[in-house]
This record gives C-alpha cells, sequence and structure tokens, in this order.
C-alpha cells in the first residue's frame, strides 16, 4: 500500500525495489506518486493528514482554475524550514481562492468593513471588533518608500473595491516551497515569491517547474527572489525588481524568532501602500515571538484577528484544531 496516494500499487510505483507481499516493508518506502491535498472534513483527524503531507515527495494541489501544481518538497534543508509545504500555507491558500482575486484585499465583502466604514465615516477600513492598536493614518512615508510620497493616501479611499481593473499584485515572504504563491498566481495576481537562500533552490524549481507555470491566466506571473529580511542589499534587490508596491502581502508560519519580527515588519511596512491588505497565517511557533508581533504590528499597522473568519471558510475547518491564526494587517500608518 501507498502510504502517499493510499492505493495498491505495483512494483515500478516506488523509488526501490521491494517485495509487495511484504506490507510492513512498502510503509517505509517513499512513494514517488505527488501525494493529492484534500481539505480534511471537521471529523477528520487533520493533523495526520498534515505529517503525511510534510513527509511526501511531491504535494499535489488542485487550485480553483482546475491547474495542478506538483509542490516537490526538501525535508533535508539545513538551517530553515522553508523546504516542506506547511498546514498554513495549504489553509491560507485555500482561504484566498476562496475570497477570489478581486477579493484578495480588505473589501466590502467582508463583514466587519460597513461596521468600521460607519465608526469612521467612511474614511477607512478595519475590524473595529477585533482591531488592536487603532490610530489614524496621515500618509505614507517617501523615504521609506522609496518613490516620493502617495498623497493620496490623505484622502478619502474608495470604500469598495470590489472591481478591480487592474491584476493585483502579491509579495509573499517566506515562500518556503511555493505553493501559495504560485496558488494565487493560478487565481490571476502578479506574484513576486521570496525566501532566504536556504531555501532558493526548492522554491525555484517549484516556481519554474512546467507542470506549475503553464496555463496561468493573462498578465498572471509568478517570479522567486531571494530576501533576507535583515539585509539591506536583498531589499534594494527586491525595490529595483518592483519598484510599484504591492496590493496584498502574504506570509505563513514566519513568526519564530524574536529577533526576526521587527525587521519583518519593517520589510512589510516598507513594500506597503495605503490601501495594502497584509496576511500573515501561523501557529504560535514561539510564545515570545507571537507576543512581540501582537505588541509591534500596530506600530506600522492596524492588526486584526480573523482567526475566526478562517475556520469558518469553506475547506479551512482544520484551523481551529490545529490551533491556527490569522492576521490580517491594513491601513498603513506613518513610521518616523
Amino acid at each position: 500500500i501507498c502510504v502517499s496516494c493510499r492505493q495498491v500499487s505495483r512494483r515500478k510505483h516506488f523509488q526501490e525495489p521491494v517485495q509487495l507481499e511484504t506490507k510492513h516493508t512498502l510503509d517505509k518506502i517513499n512513494c514517488i506518486c505527488p501525494m493529492l491535498y484534500v481539505a480534511p472534513g471537521p471529523d477528520e483527524d487533520a493533523a495526520s493528514l498534515f505529517f503525511e503531507l510534510a513527509n511526501a515527495k511531491t504535494v499535489k494541489y488542485k487550485c480553483k482554475s482546475g491547474a495542478k501544481l506538483h509542490i516537490e518538497q526538501d525535508g533535508n534543508i539545513k538551517d530553515c524550514t522553508g523546504g516542506i509545504v506547511w498546514e498554513t500555507a495549504l489553509l491560507l491558500a485555500t482561504y484566498l481562492q476562496g475570497r477570489g482575486l478581486q477579493h484578495l484585499s480588505f473589501c466590502s465583502a467582508d463583514a466587519d468593513f460597513r461596521k468600521e466604514e460607519e465608526e469612521d465615516g467612511g474614511e477607512r477600513p478595519g475590524g473595529a471588533s477585533s482591531i488592536l492598536g487603532k490610530k489614524k493614518r496621515s500618509g505614507i512615508d517617501s523615504e521609506k518608500t522609496g518613490n516620493g510620497g502617495d498623497t493620496k493616501s490623505k484622502k478619502k479611499r474608495k470604500c469598495d473595491k470590489d472591481v478591480r481593473t487592474s491584476v493585483p499584485k502579491v509579495l509573499e515572504v517566506g515562500a518556503g516551497c511555493g505553493l501559495l504563491g504560485l496558488v494565487l498566481s493560478h487565481l490571476g495576481a502578479q506574484v513576486v515569491l521570496t525566501e532566504a537562500a536556504e531555501a532558493m533552490q526548492i522554491l525555484t524549481s517549484n516556481v519554474d517547474k512546467t507542470q506549475n507555470s503553464m496555463n496561468l491566466p493573462p498578465a498572471a506571473s509568478a517570479q522567486a527572489l531571494k530576501v533576507d529580511w535583515t539585509s539591506e542589499a536583498d531589499i534594494k534587490s527586491l525595490y529595483d525588481t518592483n519598484p510599484s508596491l504591492f496590493d496584498v502581502i502574504v506570509g505563513t508560519d514566519v513568526i519564530f524568532n524574536t529577533t526576526l519580527v521587527t525587521p519583518l515588519l519593517k520589510l512589510l511596512h516598507r513594500f506597503s501602500h495605503a490601501d495594502t491588505t497584509v496576511w500573515l497565517c501561523m501557529q504560535q511557533r514561539c510564545p515570545d515571538a507571537h507576543r512581540m508581533l501582537i505588541e509591534e504590528a500596530p506600530k506600522y499597522f492596524e492588526l486584526h484577528d480573523r482567526s475566526e473568519c478562517l475556520a469558518a471558510a469553506d475547506g479551512c475547518s482544520s484551523a481551529a484544531e490545529l490551533e491556527c491564526f490569522l492576521f490580517r494587517l491594513t491601513c498603513r500608518k506613518d513610521v518616523a
């Protein structure tokens, strides 16, 4: 029995010869077939499913467009956790696909949009019931963005962003194997997937793979780029290749070390504009780093806990069992 595809398989199905009559032996052999991700139901053991996915050679994910991504994994990468597809990447990919291309950003389709609009006289969105560090935003810091500022940010923002005429630009931080960013590119976005040097080989391989890059929607794209959050050279390279700011920024399980929380927040702030939405999905890997995010993020954005929305979304019910958090950062603030 193949432990990846759950089917009785012939000898050629495996990476090395085995005796088919010895089931115990087969369980220890890595199958070369991709393991298709199917969202676990409310009564299924989600933890076991994601454990099996993490140990598969390749994870297969069927996009909303019908495209089938094949994401290779490498659990042997040293000093980096980007070699496997984490459950939060699968959950956020499923959640954002459910929102659709036109609703990747916070918009009037969100239940808390109108409530915040009423409280603030229609000037800006937010999440009144789950907001932390609420503070008025006045504009864009031109020194940080490098584009001379955005005077329109001081004006009343449009309250309905359902009608989007341009293709959204998306930045993924800590992209790992690249599943989330590739899913968003097949949804129709222009995506820049970034990672540390240690995981760039597996990320680039997955982004460049024909299976993953073919049949993209018009104007959609996926690009892999090395970005160390603490490296000014890498940050400058990201800006040089993408001088326009991003509409949406996503990251999964990127909060795991207290020394990297502030550099990450500064990067998010630097590459966002007044209407950018940041989605961070995570499990609590490091309590101190998690607490630091809650305390420091409101200096740069308005922070909203949307974990309940994640768990309630189609295909994401396992988020509650796995204790996954979803934070939405909006309303970029001036930082001295």
